[in-house]
């Protein structure tokens, strides 16, 4: 399984399609990631103070610099497995100084880092699974 969190609002993309949402960052999401799976897509909007996206998959997945992040808002499909980034808006994730520890999210890795796009209170970040 997946377990994620964001500050504040969250979205979950299997292979570009919207699986789950949310609006509470104190809470962990534990979702099934569909077999076949190649692109997680996590999305989230701050609405206020510290902001980060935070997940990890029980074989060993985390967020950390490997993800690919944005701040650009308007890239439709971007978290599809053929996602063409002809502007180059995607970079290595920045890790960022999150909400909360991760000991506070027993479900998520220890190892995982609180990510972010490189600007703004919006990013989206991405990982190709295989």
């Amino acid at each position: 399984p997946l377990f994620a969190t964001c500050d504040d609002q969250m979205k979950v993309y299997f292979d570009g399609v919207l699986r789950y949402q949310d609006n509470s960052w104190s809470t962990t999401s534990e979702l099934i990631i569909p077999s076949g799976t190649k692109m997680l897509g996590i999305e989230c909007l701050n609405k206020r103070g510290l902001k980060g996206i935070l997940a990890s998959t029980s074989d060993g997945l985390v967020t950390d610099g490997s993800w690919l992040c944005t701040s650009k808002n308007s890239l439709v499909g971007w978290a599809e497995p053929g996602f063409a980034d002809t502007g180059g808006d995607f970079k290595a994730a920045i890790t960022i100084k999150g909400p909360s520890t991760v000991a506070d999210r027993p479900s998520i890795l220890s190892s995982a880092k609180w990510i972010w796009g490189d600007q703004g209170e919006w990013a989206a970040c991405k990982i190709m699974l295989y």
